[in-house]
This record gives structure tokens, C-alpha cells and sequence, in this order.
């Protein structure tokens, strides 16, 4: 299966160039793990109990708690592109749909 045009839309969302011969590096890569999901599919499972938990669970989140980590106008000074108290940023979307 060819993934040239999965990449391409994820190296466009990355902001990375590529170059054809890393797209087709990639996809071949990408074939390869796939293979390995196809190998995992077809083996034999029946009489095996699924993993659910671990017997020892406990909560491990904490209580939601809000902290103040730096003022908003620290934030608005890094941008160059402002409107107002908006921050305008690099539309990640081409002419294409994702």
C-alpha cells in the first residue's frame, strides 16, 4: 500500500519538507510495521483470559487544582502577530481536506 499522501499531509501539519525519496522510505516503512499488525491479527487467542487490570490498581490522579504559571501578557509579548487580545498564528491547512 502506498501512505505518499498520509505523509505529505502529516509532514504539511509538521512543517517539514520531504523529499520523494524520504515519502517513499517512509511508506515502506510504514508497510512494514502494518505487516507486523497482520501477523499479530492472525494469531491464535481462544482460551486466553484478556489482561484488563492489574491487581494492584490505584488512583494515580491527583486532585485538580488551578496554579497560576505566567502572566498572559508574557505570552502576548513573545508573538510577533497580534489583533487585539488575540495571538494570530500559521494556518497548518492547505487547499486540501485533512
Amino acid at each position: 500500500m502506498d501512505f505518499k499522501k498520509e505523509i505529505e499531509k502529516i509532514s504539511v501539519l509538521a512543517r517539514i519538507e520531504l523529499s520523494e525519496k524520504d515519502k517513499t522510505k517512509f511508506s515502506k516503512e510504514l508497510n512494514k510495521i502494518l505487516d507486523h499488525f497482520n501477523i499479530l491479527q492472525k494469531a491464535d487467542v481462544k482460551g486466553i483470559q484478556p489482561f484488563l487490570t492489574h491487581s494492584e490498581s490505584r488512583n494515580v490522579f491527583r486532585n485538580d487544582e488551578a496554579k497560576t504559571c505566567f502572566g498572559k501578557e508574557i505570552l502576548k509579548d513573545d508573538f510577533l502577530d497580534k489583533q487585539g487580545n488575540y495571538l494570530k498564528i500559521k494556518s497548518v491547512k492547505k487547499e486540501w481536506e485533512l
